[in-house]
């Protein structure tokens, strides 16, 4: 069977059902777990019981999340605050916490809500608050989840970061509109510091200034990365990177 990529990607969405399209992040069609018996199968399991599961080989892995994920989303829930109150609690209680019990997620919902919010209404003085829990689920919660099941089943080392840097090269937190009262590094933060963008303007920046000098030590971290399989070879930035095996220490804490 034979389709046209275009016509496919124009008609995906029409696919979802209202509640789905609610979400605002959401995707039409996502990798699956594939029976073994299927032709060809890439994922056969969960990723969470994968990944207990040392692998065969040894190799490096550096991931990161920026300071504010969910900033990039305030513009649009500062311009959607109806939709946002009156799904507060799925957006607060994501689908991967599992909590099937309705009394038990009316629980959950009332802890967290009052753990961000306190006892303050969703408002547009309240939107920092819900763009943080967004953030967390979104792409935190995940990525912390992942470092620590990669250090406590695998021995390649993993360097993690937490990118907070702002300049003119925010590229996204600017496409974004996120407001000034949500600060903080929005999601996708840190790729006009790695790659150049014609889109972007990447290139007009002052090549004196603090950003690119700040893009000038991320491009070496990263081609040193990519070269040695660690960020900082022999002190090579006059500062030591160290992996997550090593700064969690004999404690087996991840924090």
């Amino acid at each position: 069977m034979n389709a046209c990529p275009k016509e496919l990607t124009e008609l995906q969405y029409q696919v979802m059902a209202s509640d789905e399209r609610s979400v605002l992040v959401n995707f039409p069609f996502t990798p699956v777990i594939e029976r073994p018996e299927s032709q060809h199968p890439v994922i056969t399991e969960h990723p969470v019981e994968l990944i207990k599961r040392k692998f065969p080989e040894n190799i490096p892995i550096m991931m990161g999340i920026m300071s504010e994920e969910g900033v990039a989303m305030a513009n649009h829930v500062l311009t959607s605050l109806d939709m946002y109150e009156r799904t507060l609690e799925s957006q607060l209680i994501p689908f991967t916490l599992n909590v099937p019990d309705e009394k038990e997620r009316k629980n959950a919902f009332s802890s967290i809500k009052q753990f961000f919010f306190k006892d303050q209404a969703l408002s547009s003085e309240t939107v920092p608050y819900l763009v943080q829990v967004l953030g967390d689920n979104a792409n935190k919660f995940a990525n912390y989840l992942s470092a620590e099941f990669h250090h406590n089943h695998q021995s390649s080392p993993l360097f993690f970061y937490i990118f907070s840097y702002l300049s003119e090269l925010n590229k996204f937190r600017e496409l974004c509109q996120v407001p000034a009262s949500c600060p903080g590094a929005a999601h996708g933060d840190d790729l006009c510091y790695l790659f150049s963008s014609t889109f972007f303007k990447t290139d007009e920046i002052d090549k004196t200034s603090p950003a690119q000098e700040y893009r000038r030590i991320m491009c070496k971290l990263w081609t040193n990365f990519a070269k040695f399989g660690t960020p900082t070879p022999e002190n090579s930035l006059g500062f030591r990177w160290s992996s997550v095996q090593e700064a969690v220490g004999l404690n087996g804490q991840f924090e």
